[in-house]
């Protein structure tokens, strides 16, 4: 009935009378009235099956009793709370927690996160002490090179960032190393005087250095040879090699000797004009007592085979015999004589 303020649950369930205040009283009073009630008009009527009654909800709100707890009905839910709006409402808490952690971060980034540095001053260092100073300031140097007049070469002529910018560490720091002047061409020389070449490598902006060297059928004094070449490129202020024709001047080329016959190795000349000079003397007495006839020598040339004119060999030391034949390939032949005699004979070649 409506009256009744608690329901009440199975007994045999376990259950207790959910009804601790007065009005909780009066309805168990009323309840077993209506139970002794059905009790009397079931001893008349036909039995039914008897249904377990569900427990039903108050339909009334309940007084408490200070100093009771109240007891909670099983199933009860909080009037008037939408699913809806408390997923909303969870919503909005998230992005608040995500928003709050990226503002967390970007100050913390900006308070310090990375470590920071000052770039220092570069300029004016060779390599070696921009590595140094960059190292105790934690950046990291990159190097490039450009010709200039400003500066030694090897030493720092620029650098990005400027000095004195904050950066993190371990930043890259570029710097321009002088390669020292502009290059200039290699003026050509070659077969000029030396005194003509030597001017004109100076105006170049260049240096020389002058060696003699041999020149067959060079004049003395003529430029035979320079290096860097003609037309290549040269640092400004580097030396150019020149090789300038000395003097001529008789060079031995090789040496025989014998009794009777013999010949030489081939020998090769490069100057307009060579000689052989020799030494020889008679072995014991000579055929006719006042005449004797002694080895004589002839050169050939081995590339035309041609043969050059002969010579007898004369008694005694420092005699000689020259050729104007020009270079060649040559072999000097001695040919013995009528009476035993031993000689010595060198090669010689003048340029």
């Amino acid at each position: 009935p409506p009256a009744i303020a608690s329901a009440a649950e199975d007994p045999g369930a376990g259950g207790t009378v959910a009804a601790n205040d007065g009005d909780g009283h009066a309805a168990t009073e009323a309840l077993e009235g209506l139970e002794a009630h059905d009790a009397h008009d079931a001893h008349d009527a036909p039995r039914a099956p008897l249904v377990p009654r569900a427990p039903e909800l108050s339909a009334t709100p309940r007084r408490s009793t200070p100093g009771v707890a109240p007891t909670v009905l099983r199933g009860s839910r909080r009037r008037g709370e939408d699913p809806q709006a408390r997923r909303r409402r969870g919503i909005v808490l998230l992005a608040a927690g995500v928003l709050i952690a990226a503002a967390v971060l970007l100050v913390w980034l900006l308070a310090g996160g990375v470590a920071r540095t000052t770039v220092p001053d570069l300029r004016g260092l060779p390599r070696a002490g921009v590595q140094a100073r960059a190292k105790r300031l934690h950046v990291d140097p990159a190097f490039t090179t450009r010709h200039s007049t400003l500066t030694a070469a090897g030493r720092a002529i620029s650098q990005s960032p400027a000095a004195g910018t904050r950066v993190a560490e371990g930043a890259k720091v570029r710097v321009m190393l002088c390669a020292g002047p502009p290059p200039v061409a290699v003026p050509s020389v070659v077969g000029q005087a030396s005194a003509s070449a030597e001017r004109e490598i100076a105006s170049a902006g260049l240096h020389y250095r002058a060696s003699s060297v041999p020149a067959p059928g060079t004049d003395p004094g003529q430029v035979t040879s320079q290096s860097p070449r003609a037309g290549a490129s040269a640092p400004q202020g580097s030396t150019v090699a020149l090789g300038i024709a000395e003097q001529p001047r008789w060079r031995s080329l090789t040496t025989f000797s014998g009794v009777e016959g013999g010949s030489s190795v081939p020998v090769r000349i490069e100057g307009r004009r060579w000689r052989v000079t020799y030494s020889m003397s008679y072995q014991g007495s000579c055929t006719l007592l006042l005449v004797c006839f002694g080895p004589s020598a002839q050169a050939k040339d081995l590339r035309s085979g041609a043969d050059l004119p002969s010579f007898d060999l004369s008694e005694g030391a420092a005699h000689g015999h020259t050729y104007d034949s020009g270079p060649g390939l040559y072999r000097v032949k001695v040919s013995a004589g009528r009476d035993a005699a031993r000689w010595r004979m060198t090669v010689q070649d003048y340029y």
